[in-house]
């Protein structure tokens, strides 16, 4: 605001050197920069007091009043402070929030110290009382023949009594212990970050690869670079270099770069900003690997506050390059926040992208076209062999002008210059092949010049337009060229790609991923543009490879370098991220249909639908995908056959994820089906693939709510797998799971039946409780067996430990239903321990959003919940936890779900529930009526107890 009014410099002294009664522009100034930096890595440097903070706020607001002419524009405006002031309270609230809970912890220890030794005194005075008791005994005796039998039901009061103090104080204990254990957790995650900020400068390498340019001898550098400064000058910390394809932003971006490097010792980091995940992915890494931060933790904002105050606090001297940003919702949070001593360059298409930022319009640099001046210039200056005139260049200029502005495309024109170059040719020599050809389009001149020269080039380039041009890595254009198996060695790729480099077809570029970093080329999208124009012409089909010819060879390369991933975070994970978009292109383009090597394209289905299910957590085109693979088995073999099984199986899983359970049973039934009919000779029709099936089966008819049949399905499973390995195999864990899950809802279901006959409730809930019991006892079976099998953290033992933690709520309730309190509370207790676990195990091993940990979340939020309902003298803490943790579930919930959700109406009711019972019965209504919107959009049932909410 201020900078649109004011050219004053800014002051650069704290607020306490501010006259309070100055109220200038540049007085103002100060004050909002001071406020706007008020955030995790700016309290370090500032040490504000609380009472400053607060008076910052109210300041704020102050000046935005003074500032703005129209009622409209201040309430805007108001708004946005608002906002502004809220996200940088945040990270404050985060310090207050440790400091109050350690205050917390101190002073229920004291209390608790205080408590114990208060009962001590108590048991004392009360064996003195006994003793006394005792000595006068016989003569009471006398007097009352029934006083023995009161003295002893008087002992057994006191002592019930006694146990009873002691209990509580136990139960207050361990709740208390939790919450230390938890906030010491959060606290070192935190200092152990901190302890890495001091850093030694001249540690930090950041990856410092840049791009080679796609526009040699690229001229108004001087000018340009000019610009970028001046811009930067003006104290604004980006500049915006926008403008269509060819026009040299990525280039000037890497030269600024460099020279900024060279000349100013400043460490530059260059990322990939094509999408969200590429770019986050990039800052990520570069956290992790380069700044040694953020590796324990997931919320995203945690370790870009990490990230601004160790850049400030080594006061490294930094430039942020993001090159092709499309959206500017992708990086705004990753820059708008970066300290001063970090400049940013952004380069994109998107000629709005600007407008998304505060002062996008003053920090934008718009590229043109060369105009003839320019041109010229470019043109006398380029070829260092031979020298162009100023006349010769005007004349051409006017040969590849493109329009009556009298301008030239800069990326066009160094084509035409290379061509030159490579045909030796002067001006007249390209003025007569204008006259015997017409326009010249140099991209395709240089192709058919590549063609002429490197088969090997052109094939490749052939390759490449089918698969992502913007990284394409050195292992596949060396695959692309090997035509028989262990003939790799023969391949020289450096060799083959250097007559591409020399025409300026391609660029190479870097792709660093966790552990490595991984060499490759991207093409431009306008030499792309031209391949498949040259391609597509008639008359140059024999120069060209079949298109079918290309896919099939393109699909057998990927499918050989891509692995299949599962739900265990590994380096496959890693490998797979680089194979993963030509994968999506491959499959997505028309011509896959025609291909006849169908086994290969198979199995690309299959590994892009794992890696979308468990590296993305996208569920969307998994029905598609394993769809598509089916078609494939079934045309590759007649009858019945174990893979067409398997995809059958997958097609079942995936309908009754999606929803639709009975589909989901028809494709589970037919797998089960076939794979008895295959296994029919085997140990009786015994096999671990039949196991799975009945496994599935029984999944499907838990989604039908037929929970009879699955369990049915599920012990006849759990015995096949115990026939065949005895319990030393996952599956005999998987299948004791399921038979928990079973249990756990035929429990629910006991429970549901008490409520419709009153006078049978009792032996409901006995009945329940009996299967809650079973269900208990497998799960924990399952645990130990797989304990045994992993060693430290795997997804399956964090499951078991879910199960678990789920059992023993499920026994809780039931004991609540029978009025024993005091089980009750034990189980609770335990349910809470064996949720935290499995959620801890799986923030270890998924960072990020993921389904897995955010389930967790909504668990222990509800655990506590539990707890908080029994434990009346902890339900105060219990219920700020548990809405602690429903809050984090329902963002994550959000992110992972883009629209309506019933995993995000769940917990917009519990967050309801907790409100209301913690007494915010205004917040417990709202996101109650939320969640009943959900439920009514999602043609869901909606519970009982959100569907009387009005």
């Amino acid at each position: 605001i201020l900078r649109n009014l004011t050219k004053d410099k800014q002051n650069n002294g704290r607020w306490d050197v501010i006259n309070t009664n100055d109220r200038s522009l540049a007085a103002n100034f100060n004050r909002l920069r001071i406020i706007r930096n008020v955030n995790f890595g700016h309290l370090a440097e500032f040490k504000l007091n609380d009472k400053e903070y607060n008076y910052y706020k109210v300041e704020l607001k102050k000046i935005i009043t003074e500032l703005c002419d129209g009622q409209k524009m201040q309430n805007d405006y108001v708004k946005a402070i608002d906002s502004v002031l809220l996200s940088s309270y945040n990270d404050r609230d985060i310090l207050i929030y440790y400091k109050r809970c350690t205050e917390e912890i101190i002073n229920s220890r004291i209390a608790q110290v205080d408590l114990v030794n208060k009962i001590k005194e108590i048991r004392t005075s009360i064996e003195m009382k006994l003793d006394e008791i005792n000595s006068n005994m016989s003569e009471l005796k006398i007097q009352n023949k029934n006083l023995e039998y009161n003295q002893e039901n008087i002992k057994n009061v006191i002592t019930t009594s006694g146990k009873n103090i002691e209990d509580r104080i136990n139960t207050l204990t361990q709740v208390h212990t939790n919450s230390q254990n938890e906030y010491l957790a959060t606290v070192s995650k935190i200092n152990k970050n901190i302890e890495n900020m001091t850093d030694d400068k001249s540690s930090i390498i950041l990856a410092n690869y840049l791009p080679k340019e796609s526009i040699k001898n690229f001229i108004r550098k001087e000018e340009l670079v000019h610009k970028i400064e001046e811009i930067l000058s003006k104290s604004n910390k980006y500049v915006i270099i926008s403008g269509y394809a060819g026009l040299g932003k990525t280039t000037l971006a890497s030269q600024y770069a460099h020279q900024q490097k060279a000349e100013n010792n400043k460490r530059v980091r260059w990322f990939n900003a094509e999408s969200e995940d590429s770019v986050w992915n990039d800052y990520r890494k570069m956290a992790i690997y380069e700044l040694r931060i953020g590796k324990e933790i997931s919320e995203k904002q945690i370790i870009i506050n990490l990230v601004n105050s160790k850049l400030e606090l080594l006061e490294l001297n930094v430039l942020f390059v993001f090159d092709d940003a499309k959206d500017a919702d992708d990086i705004n949070e990753l820059i708008i926040n970066l300290p001063n001593n970090v400049q940013t360059i952004i380069t994109t298409k998107n000629n709005y992208l600007k407008d998304n930022f505060a002062s996008g319009n003053e920090s934008n640099l718009d590229m043109k076209p060369f105009n003839k001046t320019e041109c010229c210039e470019y043109i006398t200056k380029s070829d260092k062999k031979r020298t162009f005139n100023q006349s010769q260049a005007e004349e051409l200029f006017d040969l590849i002008k493109t329009n009556e502005k009298e301008e030239v495309h800069p990326f066009k024109l160094s084509k035409v210059i290379t061509l030159l170059q490579k045909q030796s040719w002067s001006i007249q020599d390209y003025k007569t092949e204008i006259k015997e050809h017409g326009e010249i389009n140099a991209e395709e001149y240089l192709l058919k010049e590549l063609i002429n020269e490197s088969s090997n080039g052109w094939k490749l380039l052939q390759h490449c337009v089918f698969l992502d041009e913007n990284f394409i890595s050195i292992d596949i254009l060396k695959e692309i060229l090997i035509e028989q198996e262990n003939n790799s060695n023969k391949i020289d790729i450096d060799k083959e790609k250097e007559p591409l480099e020399e025409l300026s077809l391609v660029n190479q570029i870097e792709l660093k991923n966790e552990k490595e970093s991984v060499i490759g080329i991207k093409l431009h999208s306008i030499i792309k543009d031209t391949i498949e124009k040259y391609m597509d012409k008639e008359n140059n089909i024999e120069k060209c490879i079949k298109k079918v010819k290309i896919l099939e060879k393109l699909i057998n390369v990927i499918n050989n370098k891509m692995p299949e991933i599962d739900n265990m975070p590994n380096d496959d994970w890693n490998k797979a991220e680089i194979y993963y978009r030509h994968t999506h292109k491959l499959i997505n383009l028309k011509l896959v249909q025609e291909i006849n090597d169908i086994k290969n394209l198979g199995n690309l289905y299959s590994k892009i639908a794992n890696y979308e299910q468990y590296k993305l957590c996208n569920f969307k085109n998994l029905i598609k995908y394993h769809k598509n693979k089916w078609e494939i088995l079934k045309a590759l073999y007649d009858g019945d056959h174990p893979d067409v099984a398997s995809s059958l199986e997958k097609l079942g899983y995936c309908y009754n994820k999606s929803g639709d359970a009975e589909t989901g049973l028809e494709y589970c039934e037919q797998a089960l089906k076939m794979r008895r009919n295959v296994y029919r000779d085997s140990h009786e029709g015994c096999h671990e693939d039949v196991a799975r099936s009945l496994n599935g089966v029984g999944f499907a008819y838990i989604k039908l709510q037929d929970e009879q049949k699955a369990l049915k399905n599920f012990e006849q499973a759990l015995k096949m797998y115990q026939d065949l390995y005895k319990d030393n195999h996952p599956g005999v864990a998987e299948s004791l799971n399921n038979v928990n899950m079973a249990c756990n809802k035929l429990g629910d279901k006991e429970n549901q039946k008490s409520k419709k006959n009153f006078k049978r409730s009792q032996e409901y809930f006995e009945r329940s409780k009996e299967y809650f019991e079973r269900a208990s006892e497998c799960s924990k079976r399952g645990l130990e067996i797989c304990q045994h099998l992993y060693k430290g953290n795997h997804p399956d033992v964090a499951k078991l430990l879910s199960s678990v933690g789920f059992s023993f709520s499920k026994l809780g309730h039931a004991y609540i239903k029978l009025n024993c309190y005091k089980q009750a509370l034990d189980h609770y207790q335990q349910a809470l321990k064996y949720s935290e676990e499995a959620l801890k195990m799986y923030q270890d091993l998924y960072k990020g959003n993921h389904p897995d940990v955010a389930n967790l979340l909504f668990s222990v939020g509800f655990n506590y919940k539990r707890l908080g309902d029994v434990e009346g003298d902890v339900k105060v803490e219990c219920y700020r936890q548990a809405l602690e943790m429903h809050h984090q579930s329902l963002k994550m919930y959000q992110n992972l779900y883009k629209g309506d959700h019933y995993d995000i109406a769940k917990t917009l009711e519990q967050l309801g529930f907790c409100y209301a019972a913690s007494g915010d019965a205004q917040n417990g209504t709202e996101y109650c009526k939320q969640a009943k919107e959900m439920f009514h959009v999602l043609r869901l049932r909606i519970p009982k107890a959100t569907k009387n909410v009005p």
